[in-house]
């Protein structure tokens, strides 16, 4: 599709910041720190929410950018990054009741130790939780989440709505994430249809977790997170783009690019 672009539009202006970290997991975290500066001084100088982008290459980058923001107290309109299993408090409450169902499923143990572990940000390194797991799958998830007793008979006696909100209330206390709000209002729609229980909830769950999410308005005043993919035809006043942290790959376009230049 030729695009034709307005002759009388201003020019535009390229700011960029070099990242600092050895590890992934530090850049992150920096480009984030980065992130949200350049947004706090966008908002400083009265930019509407709905005229800013971020663009990352990737789903779970768009995870951690809406994560900043719910932490900054703004608004984001986003595809896949509002989906609540994006939500380690989420994953780790839906994790808890697969827990309680199939206690030995040392996958699912596993991956309720990986999003325990995230979630309580722990400063006991992951792979001793792992290591009790190669013992007793079991007695390592009992272990490591003792906010709540975890005793099968007691929690699945409660009903559907009751359990939820209690693991909410003693693994995730005062977590007001929109995801886990989402969470409990789903639980609450479905505790009101016949034969409902823990099991029935999990399966739904289960079956449309990667449909599962806030809907929100993207024509409300939000900042739009997209992917490289899904911002192609669409423009912003200012978009940030973090985690430029790779190599381009310029092999396939290299009439774009003279790399003997």
């Amino acid at each position: 599709v030729k695009q034709n672009p307005k002759k009388t539009d201003s020019e535009g202006l390229v700011v960029y910041a070099v990242i600092d970290g050895e590890k992934k997991k530090e850049r992150n975290a920096n480009h984030l720190l980065q992130l949200e500066q350049w947004i706090l001084e966008c908002l400083n100088d009265n930019v509407p929410l709905k005229e800013m982008a971020v663009i990352v290459r990737k789903h779970d980058q768009a995870r951690l950018v809406t994560d900043l923001l719910l932490k900054m107290g703004l608004d984001s309109t986003s595809r896949q990054a509002l989906v609540i299993r994006g939500c380690p408090a989420v994953r780790t409450i839906m994790g808890i009741i697969q827990f309680l169902v199939v206690p030995h499923d040392r996958i699912n143990c596993a991956a309720l130790l990986k999003d325990y572990h995230e979630l309580s940000c722990s400063e006991i390194p992951l792979h001793n939780h792992l290591n009790l797991l190669s013992q007793d799958p079991e007695k390592a998830v009992i272990k490591t989440i003792s906010e709540v007793d975890l005793s099968t008979d007691t929690l699945l006696s409660k009903p559907l709505y009751q359990l939820i909100h209690h693991l909410v209330v003693n693994v995730c206390p005062g977590n007001n994430d929109p995801r886990l709000m989402h969470l409990l209002d789903l639980a609450l729609d479905h505790s009101i249809k016949p034969g409902n229980n823990s099991l029935t909830f999990l399966q739904h769950y289960q079956t449309k977790h990667s449909k599962l999410a806030i809907k929100m308005d993207e024509y409300n005043n939000t900042i739009r997170i997209l992917t490289v993919h899904e911002s192609k035809g669409l423009q912003f006043p200012i978009v940030f783009h973090p985690f430029v942290d790779y190599n381009p790959d310029f092999a396939k376009n290299t009439i774009w690019a003279d790399l003997s230049y």
